[in-house]
């Protein structure tokens, strides 16, 4: 792949950070019964989009889809770990715990979510990078010039806002819940 332009790296960004919120609400829906504005006020999670391109930079594209899933299981692993670690020292509370899970290596990474991310990374590469890429790249050169980086500049405001929040309360963030289930958890009121 040719070298790619900051505004295409600012749309993929942005394309991932979506989908991240969506697929971790997918995840919650499931696993809950309910989805939520995961920390955030925009419907974005900055943090996947970030470890994308970190991976493509780090990892490039799968020339071999085991050992690229396996470079992928350990970013992830080690990802997971160092931020929910962060978390809890400096906001004082577990963002998330893995532990009822079978397998989890820490409240922070199991075995299953490791391959379930793992999996999802080394399909994108393998089979959506290059093509979306080439989309924003034709995105690159309008108005998204001026506009991609904007809208990184405000998930970043957001994601820190977010942090902030997190700090100050030592809880999650929540400005809206939706139970999907009549067995999911009652809102707790901060």
């Amino acid at each position: 792949m040719e070298k790619i332009s900051f505004t295409a790296a600012c749309l993929m960004i942005l394309f991932v950070s979506f989908m991240g919120f969506v697929t971790e609400n997918i995840w919650l829906a499931f696993t809950k019964g309910y989805i939520d504005n995961r920390n955030m006020h925009l419907p974005f999670l900055l943090g996947y989009g970030l470890l994308m391109m970190f991976t493509y930079y780090l990892l490039g594209l799968p020339t071999n889809r085991t050992t690229y899933f396996l470079q992928a299981a350990v970013i992830v692993m080690v990802g997971e770990t160092l931020l929910g670690n962060l978390v809890e020292k400096v906001c004082h509370f577990n963002w998330w715990n893995y532990t009822w899970l079978p397998l989890h290596i820490n409240k922070y990474t199991s075995v299953p979510t490791t391959i379930a991310f793992a999996l999802i990374i080394t399909f994108f590469m393998d089979q959506l990078f290059e093509p979306l890429m080439e989309f924003f790249e034709g995105m690159a050169d309008g108005s998204a010039r001026i506009i991609a980086p904007m809208l990184i500049l405000i998930l970043t405001i957001d994601l820190s806002h977010s942090f902030y929040r997190m700090y100050v309360d030592q809880g999650t963030y929540r400005t809206w819940y939706i139970s999907v289930h009549e067995k999911a958890p009652a809102l707790k009121q901060p």
